[in-house]
C-alpha cells in the first residue's frame, strides 16, 4: 500500500510475468542503472558495494530510493539461505513519499525475495529500508527492474545525522506484544523505524546512519567472552568499519552535523557484575577511558560536528549518569550535549 495509488505485492504471491520494457530515449529516462549511479538511486545508511555488482545493506535503517515512470518495479533481495520468523530480515517499501507503515512490512525468508511495487501509469518514488539489526542476516540488493525508465533522483536531505548504540537503538523487542514469543531476541519483534533514533531523524527532516547492534559495548559487555579484555566488535568501532562484516577502513562521503551516542547500557551491566568495588571501579574506568577516546575520534573524523550523549534508559539513572558525567569532563569541550 502507498500513495497515489501505488500498491505492492503480497510476500506469498505470485510473480506475474514481466510486461515489455518502454522505448524510451536516455534524456527521458534509462531503462536499467547501475547501483554505483547516484543520480538514478540514493542510497541511505552505510552500504557496501560488492565486487558482484550487488549492494550490501545490514546495518538498521539501511536501504535505497529509487524513481521510474512506469506501473511496476520489481526489487531483489538477498540474503543467506531460508530464515525462519525470528532470524529473517524485515524491509518495509514507502512509495511516493508514503509515511512509513508496519503493514508494508516484507520478511526477507530466502535468497531472491521479490517485492513487487505495482502503480498507476506515472511518476514514482519508491524507498526501501531495512527495520531490523545487523547481527543475525545478510541482506542486500541483487536486482532492480520496472517496465517503464528509471528517472534521475531529487537532491537527498542536506541534514545527516549519525546514530550509536545497542539493542535500544536498534528497536529490540519494541513490537513485542506476544508474550515474548520469539524467545531472548528476534528480528521479528524488531523495528528501527518506530525507534527515538530514527523518529528524531524524521522529525527534523534529516538523513540518518544507524550503527547499532544488540548486546554491544563501548569497551565490555556481559555478553561477551569473560576472558577478553574488550569486546571483539565495539561501538567505537563501528564508526571506521565498512559493514559490521568488514574491517576494512570507511570513509563517509558525507559530514553528519550531528552525532548522536546512545551507549553504555552493556558496559554498564558487566561494570555492575563486578564482585567486588574495587573491581566495579577499574570496570568503570576502563569503560570512561574508552568512552573519551571515541569522543576525540568523532571529533577527528567530522570537522565542527555536535555530540549528544544519551543516558541508557533502561537502567537505574544513578549508576549511569556519573560515569557520563566523567566522560563528559574527560572530553572537554562545548559540543557536548
Amino acid at each position: 500500500l502507498g500513495g497515489c495509488g501505488a500498491k505492492t505485492g503480497a510476500d506469498n504471491e505470485e510473480i506475474p510475468s514481466a510486461k515489455e520494457t518502454l522505448a524510451v530515449s536516455d534524456e527521458a529516462g534509462k531503462q536499467s542503472i547501475s547501483f554505483d549511479d547516484e543520480d538514478y538511486i540514493t542510497w541511505f545508511g552505510r552500504v557496501e558495494h560488492g565486487t558482484d555488482g550487488t549492494v550490501a545493506f545490514n546495518y538498521c535503517a539501511t536501504g535505497f530510493e529509487v524513481k521510474f515512470r512506469g506501473t511496476r518495479l520489481d526489487i531483489t533481495l538477498g540474503t543467506n539461505g531460508f530464515l525462519g520468523a525470528a532470524d529473517r530480515n524485515y524491509v518495509s517499501v514507502m512509495v511516493d513519499g508514503a509515511a512509513y507503515n508496519p503493514s508494508n512490512k516484507y520478511g526477507v525468508e530466502m535468497d531472491g525475495k521479490v517485492i513487487n511495487v505495482f502503480a498507476d501509469s506515472g511518476e514514482h518514488t519508491v524507498k526501501l529500508l531495512k527495520n531490523t539489526e545487523t547481527r543475525n542476516a545478510n541482506l542486500s540488493l541483487k536486482g532492480l527492474s520496472t517496465d517503464g525508465v528509471f528517472l534521475k533522483v531529487g537532491e537527498r536531505r542536506a541534514r545527516f545525522i549519525e546514530i550509536y548504540g545497542d539493542s535500544i537503538t536498534c528497536g529490540y523487542g519494541n513490537i513485542d506484544n506476544v508474550d515474548n514469543k520469539y524467545g531472548s531476541f528476534s528480528m521479528a519483534t524488531e523495528d528501527n523505524l518506530q525507534t527515538y533514533g530514527f523518529l528524531t531523524a524524521e522529525k527534523l527532516g534529516a538523513e540518518c546512519s544507524i550503527m547499532s547492534a544488540s548486546g554491544h559495548a563501548i569497551l565490555k559487555s556481559a555478553f561477551s567472552d569473560p576472558s577478553l579484555p574488550k569486546d571483539p566488535i565495539t561501538i567505537p568501532e563501528m564508526m571506521t568499519r565498512k559493514s559490521y562484516y568488514n574491517a576494512e577502513n570507511y570513509v563517509n562521503p558525507r559530514n553528519p552535523q550531528v552525532v548522536i551516542l546512545n551507549c553504555g547500557t552493556n558496559d554498564n551491566t558487566y561494570i555492575q557484575q563486578g564482585s567486588t568495588s574495587a573491581i566495579k571501579q577499574q570496570r568503570e574506568d576502563n569503560y570512561v577511558s574508552a568512552y573519551i577516546q571515541f569522543i576525540r575520534d568523532i571529533r577527528t573524523r567530522y570537522h565542527g560536528v555536535k555530540i549528544f550523549i544519551c543516558n541508557g534508559m533502561l537502567t537505574e539513572e544513578a549508576q549511569m549518569k556519573p560515569a557520563l558525567e566523567r566522560v563528559i569532563a574527560g572530553a572537554g569541550g562545548s559540543d557536548i550535549t
